[in-house]
């Protein structure tokens, strides 16, 4: 058999198994229109729920690493249920994580135009951005490069040695 092939096939169904993980905490599947995969976390309206965005309630932007997002969802469960009130939007990078991207891979300042875009397309006008890895990067050209610090108003950076640990 073809090792690339091999690799190619057990990156997309480790790929899989993370979306399915996120479908089964509640993320639901969305694109942007230039055909760039995202998950999105809305937390059930109550009656409690602040009516305003405030720093408490503005949604979470979540930027995955190399390893791709099988290795973030212990991560991603922790901050859904801490942030339980907040929405989530994680990218699904799919070149960063070794899957197969139809047009080849994107530049760091393309992921980070998505970023904002998906954002937009989910009504999200500010979010505080956890990133890891390639995420850190994106995170620069969405401030620096792109001078997009309106839409980013709080950061985590962190190493992915941290998610296997449960740190």
């Amino acid at each position: 058999m073809h090792l690339p092939l091999c690799v190619y096939a057990g990156t997309e169904c480790i790929g899989l198994a993370a979306e399915g993980a996120l479908l089964c905490m509640g993320f639901r599947p969305a694109t942007t229109p230039d055909g760039f995969r995202y998950m999105v976390y809305r937390p059930p309206p109550t009656s409690t729920s602040p009516t305003s965005t405030t720093a408490k309630t503005k949604p979470i932007l979540f930027l995955h690493g190399v390893l791709g997002l099988i290795g973030c969802v212990p991560l991603l469960w922790r901050l859904r249920k801490a942030f339980s009130q907040r929405a989530i939007v994680v990218l699904d990078i799919r070149h960063v994580s070794l899957r197969l991207t139809l047009g080849g891979a994107r530049t760091v300042d393309e992921v980070a135009g998505t970023a904002m875009e998906a954002l937009k397309i989910e009504g999200m006008m500010q979010a505080h951005v956890v990133a890891h890895s390639y995420g850190v990067w994106v995170l620069f050209a969405c401030v620096v490069c792109l001078w997009w610090v309106d839409v980013v108003c709080g950061g985590c950076l962190f190493l992915c040695v941290c998610v296997f640990w449960g740190v």
